[in-house]
């Protein structure tokens, strides 16, 4: 069965490019917030989840952050908590 959890990498294109930034990594984002909604996710398991998974890639300090930023923008108003 497939998780929202697996689903994470579609919007970074697969790695750790730009959070949703191009149309077709905006509809993959998508498909992760919608798998989350369903699910009842709130944010702060979210944003844990998705550092866990930029943190395996290598991504760090700034870029980390900078990428958080744009995931927070893109998931967290749109879920509880």
């Amino acid at each position: 069965m497939k998780t929202w959890v697996s689903t994470i990498a579609g919007g970074f294109a697969g790695w750790d490019a730009p959070y949703a930034l191009h149309p077709n990594d905006e509809a993959r984002a998508a498909t992760t917030l919608n798998a989350m909604i369903a699910d009842g996710i709130e944010w702060p398991e979210a944003e844990r989840e998705f550092r866990h998974y930029l943190s395996e890639r290598g991504v760090r300090g700034q870029k980390l952050e900078r990428q958080m930023e744009r995931v927070a923008a893109f998931i967290s108003p749109r879920l509880r908590g």
